[in-house]
């Protein structure tokens, strides 16, 4: 039986947020969630650095839905960071983004995401969009998904340098 889905969203748009949330809510799945806001954020998420260190408030996340235009550390920067960290190799990333441009899309999957979705800002099709999520997204989880909580008990590794 798969790990049940520990999912952060990397996502900077505030009704974005709010319709992700909802649409969480709504599928009634029994996933945990967390929110950052910005690359550095998902950095420090990961790296469990003030304020994300409490691992029940913050668990470890088996699966990343990432927008890629973040503020301070965009989505492709932060994606390069991940996969040079071995310790990060098996984090299922997905991308969420609302641009489906060809070179956005193939830069994400050079850069290693398993996935590139479209964000649909219609309910309904958010909604749908989770229950694929739920149907596909343990192809990309690995089966046991202890690699990624043991890796969230490591020391902290220097992230992207924010000019």
């Amino acid at each position: 039986m798969p790990a049940p889905l520990r999912i952060l969203v990397a996502e900077d748009d505030e009704n974005d947020i709010l319709i992700l949330k909802h649409a969480f809510r709504k599928a009634e799945l029994p996933w945990a969630v967390n929110f950052v806001r910005d690359g550095q954020q998902l950095l420090d998420f990961l790296q469990r650095k003030p304020p994300f260190q409490n691992p029940t408030a913050y668990p470890a996340p088996n699966l990343l839905l990432l927008d890629l235009h973040l503020p301070r550390i965009d989505g492709f920067q932060a994606l390069a960071w991940l996969r040079g960290q071995p310790r990060f190799s098996e984090l299922a990333v997905i991308v969420l983004s609302g641009c489906n441009h060809p070179d956005d899309v193939k830069r994400a999957y050079t850069l290693g995401a398993a996935h590139y979705l479209v964000k649909r800002h219609d309910p309904r099709q958010l909604l749908e969009m989770l229950c694929d999520l739920e149907r596909f997204a343990y192809r990309f989880v690995p089966k046991p998904a202890a690699t990624a909580l043991a890796a969230m008990s490591l020391e902290p590794q220097d992230g992207i340098e924010v000019a």
